[in-house]
């Protein structure tokens, strides 16, 4: 997945990206979920970067 190809190399936004039109395609609940949690980790170390 390229979200976490991104997000390994320490490219937060496009991970955040990448899980952002994953979780939109998710159909399965448990992906959704994962989706939806490795989103919220990039976006944190997007804004701790930013900060």
């Amino acid at each position: 997945m390229a979200g976490e190809l991104h997000w390994r190399l320490k490219n937060e936004r496009a991970a955040a990206v990448s899980f952002r039109r994953a979780l939109a395609l998710a159909h399965v609940g448990p992906e959704q979920v994962y989706l939806a949690r490795m989103l919220e980790r990039s976006a944190e170390d997007d804004t701790s970067l930013s900060a």
